[in-house]
């Protein structure tokens, strides 16, 4: 039985608000704070932010949380790839692999939690 488009597509978005919140919130204690900026914080906040999406997704689906977590892992990557493209001419595939693995693996983890948290 195939996946259901609308909550993954709830995830997604779900992820992009909550990375837009972490987002703030680190800004805000790094511009008043001595706390330099690194990249092991950019990965946490995507972390995060993708396994709430997951954990929303499948809770909404309320079956098959890990396949659905990781769908919005990789919903997730794709957005990243499209504000990338349209913002900076050079991509560090690199990273983009490297933030695939998390979003899998968070996604994942958040999708089987969502589902644990639906029973």
């Amino acid at each position: 039985m195939p996946l259901a488009f609308q909550p993954i597509l709830r995830g997604i978005l779900y992820s992009i608000i909550i990375a837009f919140i972490l987002i703030g919130v680190v800004g805000l204690v790094t511009n008043l704070t001595n706390l330099p900026e690194s990249s092991l914080i950019e990965n946490g906040i995507f972390s995060v932010s993708v396994f709430f999406g997951g954990l929303t997704a499948a809770r909404m689906a309320g079956t098959k949380g890990l396949y659905y977590g990781a769908a919005v892992g990789m919903g997730m990557i794709l957005v990243i790839l499209l504000f990338l493209a349209i913002m900076e001419p050079r991509i560090d595939w690199l990273v983009i692999a490297e933030r695939a693995l998390y979003a899998l693996v968070a996604g994942g983890i958040g999708g089987i939690v969502g589902v644990a948290l639906k029973q």
